[in-house]
Protein backbone atom coordinates (compact mmCIF):
# COMPACT_ATOMS: atom_id res chain seq x y z
CA UNK A 1 0.00 0.00 0.00
CA UNK A 2 1.33 3.16 -1.27
CA UNK A 3 1.80 5.91 1.95
CA UNK A 4 0.96 8.97 1.36
CA UNK A 5 3.49 11.55 2.64
CA UNK A 6 3.19 15.60 3.70
CA UNK A 7 6.75 17.43 3.31
CA UNK A 8 7.11 20.57 5.85
CA UNK A 9 9.61 22.55 4.30
CA UNK A 10 10.37 21.23 0.82
CA UNK A 11 12.25 24.02 -0.72
CA UNK A 12 14.95 23.69 2.11
CA UNK A 13 18.14 22.02 2.37
CA UNK A 14 17.08 19.13 4.17
CA UNK A 15 13.21 19.41 1.94
CA UNK A 16 15.34 19.21 -1.20
CA UNK A 17 17.60 16.07 0.12
CA UNK A 18 14.39 14.07 1.12
CA UNK A 19 12.62 15.31 -2.42
CA UNK A 20 15.37 13.83 -4.23
CA UNK A 21 14.95 10.50 -2.32
CA UNK A 22 11.18 9.80 -2.08
CA UNK A 23 11.88 10.53 -6.78
CA UNK A 24 13.02 6.98 -6.64
CA UNK A 25 10.40 5.14 -4.84
CA UNK A 26 7.65 6.04 -6.73
CA UNK A 27 5.37 2.92 -5.36
CA UNK A 28 5.90 3.18 -2.09
CA UNK A 29 5.63 6.84 -1.37
CA UNK A 30 3.41 9.00 -2.19
CA UNK A 31 4.02 12.90 -1.90
CA UNK A 32 0.57 14.34 -1.08
CA UNK A 33 1.57 17.57 0.25
CA UNK A 34 4.49 20.05 0.91
CA UNK A 35 4.77 23.58 1.73
CA UNK A 36 6.83 26.38 0.62
CA UNK A 37 7.70 27.68 4.43
CA UNK A 38 11.78 28.48 4.69
CA UNK A 39 14.10 31.33 4.30
CA UNK A 40 15.32 30.14 0.50
CA UNK A 41 13.75 32.20 -1.99
CA UNK A 42 13.70 29.01 -4.43
CA UNK A 43 9.88 29.49 -5.36
CA UNK A 44 10.47 27.85 -8.61
CA UNK A 45 11.98 25.13 -7.48
CA UNK A 46 9.09 24.80 -5.58
CA UNK A 47 7.02 24.58 -8.10
CA UNK A 48 8.65 21.65 -9.97
CA UNK A 49 8.39 20.02 -7.33
CA UNK A 50 4.50 19.94 -6.89
CA UNK A 51 4.48 19.50 -10.61
CA UNK A 52 6.71 16.51 -10.55
CA UNK A 53 4.73 14.78 -7.99
CA UNK A 54 1.45 15.98 -8.46
CA UNK A 55 0.56 17.11 -5.02
CA UNK A 56 -3.26 17.60 -3.84
CA UNK A 57 -2.18 20.31 -1.49
CA UNK A 58 0.21 22.79 -0.62
CA UNK A 59 1.08 25.58 1.99
CA UNK A 60 2.36 28.87 1.46
CA UNK A 61 3.26 31.44 4.25
CA UNK A 62 2.21 34.49 2.81
CA UNK A 63 -0.34 35.86 -0.30
CA UNK A 64 2.36 37.27 -2.59
CA UNK A 65 3.94 33.83 -2.94
CA UNK A 66 0.69 32.23 -3.31
CA UNK A 67 -0.53 33.86 -6.30
CA UNK A 68 2.25 33.23 -7.60
CA UNK A 69 2.68 29.87 -7.25
CA UNK A 70 -1.25 29.36 -7.86
CA UNK A 71 -1.09 30.33 -11.44
CA UNK A 72 1.47 27.02 -12.04
CA UNK A 73 0.28 24.38 -10.42
CA UNK A 74 -3.05 22.24 -9.96
CA UNK A 75 -3.35 21.79 -6.53
CA UNK A 76 -5.36 23.21 -3.54
CA UNK A 77 -3.50 25.79 -2.06
CA UNK A 78 -3.77 27.10 1.80
CA UNK A 79 -2.20 30.54 3.02
CA UNK A 80 -0.79 31.93 5.75
CA UNK A 81 -0.62 30.29 9.47
CA UNK A 82 -4.48 30.45 10.00
CA UNK A 83 -4.77 28.07 7.50
CA UNK A 84 -2.27 25.30 8.62
CA UNK A 85 -4.50 23.15 10.56
CA UNK A 86 -6.90 22.99 7.61
CA UNK A 87 -4.25 22.13 5.05
CA UNK A 88 -2.88 19.12 7.99
CA UNK A 89 -6.34 18.42 8.41
CA UNK A 90 -6.88 15.97 5.46
CA UNK A 91 -7.67 12.17 6.53
CA UNK A 92 -5.83 11.10 3.60
CA UNK A 93 -2.50 12.06 5.40
CA UNK A 94 -0.43 8.94 6.18
CA UNK A 95 2.82 10.54 7.98
CA UNK A 96 4.22 14.08 8.27
CA UNK A 97 7.88 14.68 7.57
CA UNK A 98 9.14 18.38 8.95
CA UNK A 99 12.54 19.82 8.14
CA UNK A 100 11.36 22.92 9.44
CA UNK A 101 14.01 24.99 11.98
CA UNK A 102 13.29 27.19 14.31
CA UNK A 103 11.33 28.61 17.38
CA UNK A 104 8.56 29.86 14.38
CA UNK A 105 8.48 26.08 13.39
CA UNK A 106 7.32 24.28 16.62
CA UNK A 107 3.41 25.02 16.40
CA UNK A 108 3.22 23.94 13.19
CA UNK A 109 4.54 20.87 14.57
CA UNK A 110 2.37 20.66 17.75
CA UNK A 111 -0.52 21.34 15.10
CA UNK A 112 0.52 18.12 13.53
CA UNK A 113 0.65 16.46 16.54
CA UNK A 114 -3.02 17.80 17.69
CA UNK A 115 -4.42 15.98 14.72
CA UNK A 116 -3.07 12.64 15.46
CA UNK A 117 -0.40 12.52 12.54
CA UNK A 118 2.44 10.48 13.07
CA UNK A 119 5.56 12.44 12.65
CA UNK A 120 9.30 12.48 11.49
CA UNK A 121 11.66 15.23 12.14
CA UNK A 122 14.25 15.70 9.91
CA UNK A 123 15.43 19.00 11.86
CA UNK A 124 16.05 19.02 15.55
CA UNK A 125 16.15 22.66 15.73
CA UNK A 126 12.48 22.88 16.70
CA UNK A 127 13.24 20.21 19.75
CA UNK A 128 16.37 21.91 21.17
CA UNK A 129 14.48 25.21 21.30
CA UNK A 130 11.51 24.16 22.73
CA UNK A 131 12.77 21.27 25.27
CA UNK A 132 10.51 18.52 25.98
CA UNK A 133 7.19 20.36 24.83
CA UNK A 134 7.29 18.32 21.66
CA UNK A 135 7.82 14.60 22.96
CA UNK A 136 5.69 15.08 25.58
CA UNK A 137 2.66 16.03 23.20
CA UNK A 138 3.29 13.40 21.38
CA UNK A 139 3.41 10.73 23.67
CA UNK A 140 0.47 12.45 25.35
CA UNK A 141 -1.66 12.13 21.70
CA UNK A 142 -0.19 8.37 21.23
CA UNK A 143 1.33 9.20 17.82
CA UNK A 144 4.71 8.06 16.16
CA UNK A 145 7.96 10.81 16.73
CA UNK A 146 10.74 9.82 15.05
CA UNK A 147 14.15 11.75 14.67
CA UNK A 148 16.17 11.15 11.83
CA UNK A 149 18.85 13.93 10.93
CA UNK A 150 22.81 13.34 10.86
CA UNK A 151 24.23 10.26 12.67
CA UNK A 152 24.16 11.77 16.21
CA UNK A 153 20.97 12.60 16.17
CA UNK A 154 19.00 9.25 14.78
CA UNK A 155 18.74 7.33 17.89
CA UNK A 156 14.58 6.96 17.69
CA UNK A 157 14.51 4.89 14.98
CA UNK A 158 16.43 2.13 17.28
CA UNK A 159 14.32 2.40 19.93
CA UNK A 160 11.77 0.34 18.65
CA UNK A 161 9.45 -1.41 21.20
CA UNK A 162 11.99 -0.91 23.46
CA UNK A 163 10.77 1.05 26.88
CA UNK A 164 12.68 4.11 27.02
CA UNK A 165 13.26 3.45 30.83
CA UNK A 166 15.64 0.69 29.81
CA UNK A 167 18.26 3.30 28.85
CA UNK A 168 20.62 3.79 31.38
CA UNK A 169 23.45 5.14 29.88
CA UNK A 170 24.78 7.35 27.33
CA UNK A 171 28.33 7.72 25.74
CA UNK A 172 28.57 11.08 23.46
CA UNK A 173 32.15 11.11 21.27
CA UNK A 174 33.67 13.96 19.61
CA UNK A 175 36.68 13.87 17.93
CA UNK A 176 40.04 15.07 19.25
CA UNK A 177 40.94 18.45 18.52
CA UNK A 178 43.91 20.63 19.02
CA UNK A 179 43.38 23.28 21.70
CA UNK A 180 44.14 26.61 20.25
CA UNK A 181 42.76 30.18 21.10
CA UNK A 182 40.60 31.54 18.41
CA UNK A 183 40.34 35.58 18.24
CA UNK A 184 37.41 36.44 16.77
CA UNK A 185 38.02 36.42 12.74
CA UNK A 186 41.21 34.90 12.59
CA UNK A 187 40.20 33.18 9.48
CA UNK A 188 40.24 34.51 5.93
CA UNK A 189 36.86 32.41 5.22
CA UNK A 190 34.38 33.45 7.80
CA UNK A 191 32.28 29.89 7.78
CA UNK A 192 35.90 28.28 8.54
CA UNK A 193 35.85 30.31 11.34
CA UNK A 194 32.30 29.13 12.83
CA UNK A 195 32.96 25.61 11.93
CA UNK A 196 36.30 25.67 13.92
CA UNK A 197 34.34 28.03 16.68
CA UNK A 198 31.94 25.25 17.06
CA UNK A 199 34.09 22.50 17.13
CA UNK A 200 36.07 23.92 19.73
CA UNK A 201 33.49 24.77 22.10
CA UNK A 202 31.61 21.78 21.81
CA UNK A 203 28.62 22.95 20.61
CA UNK A 204 27.68 20.13 18.09
CA UNK A 205 27.88 17.34 21.44
CA UNK A 206 25.93 20.18 24.13
CA UNK A 207 22.82 19.67 21.17
CA UNK A 208 23.36 15.87 21.47
CA UNK A 209 23.33 16.50 25.47
CA UNK A 210 20.21 18.03 25.35
CA UNK A 211 18.42 16.21 22.69
CA UNK A 212 18.82 13.02 24.54
CA UNK A 213 17.76 13.91 27.76
CA UNK A 214 14.68 15.64 26.03
CA UNK A 215 13.56 12.06 24.15
CA UNK A 216 14.74 9.91 26.58
CA UNK A 217 14.48 11.56 30.03
CA UNK A 218 17.66 10.79 30.97
CA UNK A 219 19.18 11.85 34.43
CA UNK A 220 22.34 14.06 33.99
CA UNK A 221 24.13 12.25 35.95
CA UNK A 222 24.02 9.10 33.28
CA UNK A 223 25.81 10.92 30.24
CA UNK A 224 29.62 10.38 29.45
CA UNK A 225 31.42 12.22 27.15
CA UNK A 226 34.75 10.89 25.02
CA UNK A 227 37.02 12.34 22.59
CA UNK A 228 37.73 10.13 19.58
CA UNK A 229 40.82 10.02 17.39
CA UNK A 230 38.56 8.62 14.09
CA UNK A 231 35.38 9.89 13.23
CA UNK A 232 33.50 6.29 13.19
CA UNK A 233 31.13 6.75 16.02
CA UNK A 234 28.70 9.31 17.03
CA UNK A 235 26.67 7.90 19.87
CA UNK A 236 26.52 4.84 21.95
CA UNK A 237 23.10 3.95 23.44
CA UNK A 238 23.43 1.64 26.80
CA UNK A 239 20.22 -0.56 27.73
CA UNK A 240 19.72 -2.45 31.23
CA UNK A 241 19.66 -5.42 29.51
CA UNK A 242 22.87 -5.38 28.27
CA UNK A 243 22.76 -4.04 24.80
CA UNK A 244 24.58 -1.24 23.40
CA UNK A 245 24.17 0.10 20.29
CA UNK A 246 27.11 1.72 18.33
CA UNK A 247 26.21 3.93 14.92
CA UNK A 248 28.88 5.13 12.54
CA UNK A 249 28.66 8.58 11.70
CA UNK A 250 30.39 8.60 8.20
CA UNK A 251 26.91 7.64 6.81
CA UNK A 252 25.54 10.04 4.58
CA UNK A 253 21.61 11.36 4.79
CA UNK A 254 20.68 9.26 2.39
CA UNK A 255 22.24 6.45 4.01
CA UNK A 256 20.29 7.50 7.03
CA UNK A 257 16.99 7.69 4.71
CA UNK A 258 17.46 4.27 3.37
CA UNK A 259 17.95 2.59 6.92
CA UNK A 260 14.49 4.59 8.38
CA UNK A 261 12.19 5.02 5.46
CA UNK A 262 13.35 1.39 3.73
CA UNK A 263 14.72 -0.61 6.41
CA UNK A 264 18.14 -1.84 4.70
CA UNK A 265 20.78 0.04 6.26
CA UNK A 266 23.69 -1.77 7.87
CA UNK A 267 23.91 -0.85 11.66
CA UNK A 268 26.52 -2.31 13.80
CA UNK A 269 24.85 -3.76 17.18
CA UNK A 270 27.53 -4.64 20.02
CA UNK A 271 26.22 -6.94 22.56
CA UNK A 272 28.43 -5.87 25.46
CA UNK A 273 27.05 -5.55 28.70
CA UNK A 274 29.23 -3.00 29.43
CA UNK A 275 31.06 -0.04 27.32
CA UNK A 276 34.53 -1.27 26.54
CA UNK A 277 36.90 0.93 24.37
CA UNK A 278 39.97 -2.19 23.74
CA UNK A 279 36.96 -3.52 21.49
CA UNK A 280 36.49 -0.57 19.08
CA UNK A 281 38.92 0.17 16.52
CA UNK A 282 39.93 3.46 17.43
CA UNK A 283 41.63 5.25 20.00
CA UNK A 284 38.72 6.93 22.44
CA UNK A 285 39.56 9.33 25.59
CA UNK A 286 37.39 10.32 28.05
CA UNK A 287 36.47 14.22 28.25
CA UNK A 288 37.78 15.74 31.57
CA UNK A 289 34.74 17.90 32.26
CA UNK A 290 36.95 20.45 34.04
CA UNK A 291 38.64 21.97 31.46
CA UNK A 292 36.06 21.78 29.07
CA UNK A 293 34.16 24.70 30.43
CA UNK A 294 31.82 25.22 28.20
CA UNK A 295 30.56 21.26 27.96
CA UNK A 296 30.09 21.65 32.10
CA UNK A 297 28.11 24.50 31.78
CA UNK A 298 25.66 22.95 29.39
CA UNK A 299 25.60 20.14 31.32
CA UNK A 300 24.89 22.09 34.61
CA UNK A 301 22.26 23.77 32.92
CA UNK A 302 20.84 20.43 32.23
CA UNK A 303 21.22 18.96 35.78
CA UNK A 304 19.48 22.97 36.97
CA UNK A 305 16.76 22.08 35.01
CA UNK A 306 13.83 24.05 33.87
CA UNK A 307 14.45 26.87 31.03
CA UNK A 308 18.29 26.49 31.28
CA UNK A 309 18.83 24.55 28.78
CA UNK A 310 16.70 26.35 26.21
CA UNK A 311 18.17 29.14 27.34
CA UNK A 312 21.89 27.82 26.36
CA UNK A 313 20.60 26.70 23.31
CA UNK A 314 18.93 30.15 21.93
CA UNK A 315 21.97 32.24 23.60
CA UNK A 316 24.29 29.74 21.46
CA UNK A 317 22.00 30.21 18.04
CA UNK A 318 21.49 33.43 18.21
CA UNK A 319 25.16 34.60 18.89
CA UNK A 320 26.41 31.84 16.08
CA UNK A 321 24.33 34.32 13.74
CA UNK A 322 25.60 37.81 14.55
CA UNK A 323 28.92 36.12 14.55
CA UNK A 324 28.53 34.87 11.30
CA UNK A 325 26.99 37.87 9.94
CA UNK A 326 30.24 39.76 11.73
CA UNK A 327 28.38 41.72 14.17
CA UNK A 328 29.27 40.67 17.23
CA UNK A 329 32.23 42.85 19.19
CA UNK A 330 36.07 41.30 19.22
CA UNK A 331 37.22 39.84 22.04
CA UNK A 332 33.24 38.92 23.27
CA UNK A 333 33.32 35.07 24.38
CA UNK A 334 30.45 33.15 24.57
CA UNK A 335 31.15 31.55 27.42
CA UNK A 336 30.60 34.48 29.35
CA UNK A 337 27.43 36.06 27.89
CA UNK A 338 26.07 32.31 28.47
CA UNK A 339 26.84 32.57 32.46
CA UNK A 340 25.41 35.73 32.76
CA UNK A 341 21.77 34.61 30.47
CA UNK A 342 21.71 31.71 32.67
CA UNK A 343 22.37 33.75 35.83
CA UNK A 344 19.69 35.84 35.27
CA UNK A 345 16.71 34.62 37.74
CA UNK A 346 14.14 36.61 35.43
CA UNK A 347 15.07 33.72 32.48
CA UNK A 348 14.21 31.19 34.82
CA UNK A 349 10.92 29.37 34.69
CA UNK A 350 10.57 25.95 36.34
CA UNK A 351 7.97 24.64 33.21
CA UNK A 352 8.47 26.89 30.11
CA UNK A 353 5.69 26.80 27.82
CA UNK A 354 5.69 27.46 24.70
CA UNK A 355 4.84 31.74 24.77
CA UNK A 356 7.89 32.11 27.28
CA UNK A 357 10.18 30.56 25.01
CA UNK A 358 8.97 33.10 22.40
CA UNK A 359 9.65 35.76 25.29
CA UNK A 360 13.00 33.99 25.86
CA UNK A 361 13.87 34.35 22.36
CA UNK A 362 12.98 38.04 22.22
CA UNK A 363 14.28 39.35 25.45
CA UNK A 364 18.01 37.10 24.62
CA UNK A 365 18.05 38.47 20.99
CA UNK A 366 17.71 42.61 22.45
CA UNK A 367 20.46 41.41 25.54
CA UNK A 368 22.97 40.63 22.59
CA UNK A 369 22.44 43.37 20.57
CA UNK A 370 22.63 46.34 23.22
CA UNK A 371 25.20 44.52 25.01
CA UNK A 372 27.31 42.98 22.50
CA UNK A 373 27.30 43.86 18.83
CA UNK A 374 28.55 46.39 16.97
CA UNK A 375 26.17 49.32 16.23
CA UNK A 376 24.51 49.76 12.88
Amino acid sequence: MIKNIVILGSNNKFGCSIISFFKNYPNVYSIYGLTYDSKRNNIDEFIEQVNTFNCKRIYVNNKIDAEYIESKVNAKIFVGYENFINFIKSTDIDQVVSTLSGIISVKKILSVIHEFKDLTLLNTSPLLYSGNIIPKEAISKGIKLDIVSYPAYSIAQFKNNRNILDIRKINLFTTFKKKKLLPTYDYDNLLDYIKAYNSTNNIRILNDLFLCSYLYNIDPNNFDFFYQDKKLISIILKFKEGGSIIYSANKNLISIYNYYFLRNLNVTIKDTDDFDCDKLSFKVEKIDLSKEKYLSLGLSALKKGGSLPILFYITTELFIELLYNNRILKNVELYTVLKKILDDPTLYKKYPDLSSIYAFENKINDILINNYCKKL
